[in-house]
């Protein structure tokens, strides 16, 4: 079900990430795309027909996995297919999967939650402020949620530590 992307995949990624996450929230063209170098970043896909379906984007470290971005297509939405994708990617890692999400403060937040929680997800009291991805973006606030289990204190000052250090590194010449 879940593919890794190839180079000819790109465009169509990232134009679903576009279509898919606000500005603030994802970064530039060229810096995502020098993110497929990295040996411990990830973009799963998956078509339908030929068509990006969906992406799951992942960040995997010896002790978790980071679920940076995942979208559906809107053509292929309320069918169930965001669930089979998070669930392909539980069955293909062994490690826990920490994501971000905006805190609940309106009814699509709300939403998002509880598709993740239906999921296996559990929603924790932590979250920090996602410093700007580039140039004239603004800082997004967040909270964490985490599988199979709640996020621990400690787990959490992990995960944070790691996420500053390694991938919002460069970020703080935006500040």
């Amino acid at each position: 079900m879940l593919k890794k992307l190839v180079e000819n995949q790109y465009l169509p990624f990232y134009q679903l990430m576009e279509d898919s996450f606000p500005v603030d929230e994802r970064r530039p063209r060229q810096k995502q795309l020098s993110l497929l170098l990295r040996e411990d970043y990830n973009v799963f896909i998956h078509e339908i027909n030929g068509e990006m379906a969906g992406f799951l984007a992942v960040w995997e470290t010896p002790d978790f996995g980071f679920l940076e971005h995942f979208a559906v297509n809107r053509k292929f939405r309320n069918r169930g297919l965001g669930s089979k994708l998070v669930q392909a990617l539980i069955v293909q890692t062994d490690k826990p999967i920490v994501i971000e999400i905006e805190p609940l403060e309106g009814e699509v937040e709300k939403r998002r939650a509880a598709f993740y929680e239906r999921n296996g997800f559990f929603l924790s009291d932590y979250g920090y402020t996602q410093p700007p991805l580039a140039q004239g973006l603004n800082p997004v606030p967040l909270v964490l949620m985490s599988y199979p289990k709640l996020l621990s204190e400690a787990n959490y000052r992990t995960f944070k530590n790691w996420i500053f250090s390694t991938v919002y590194f460069d970020l703080n010449e935006y500040k």
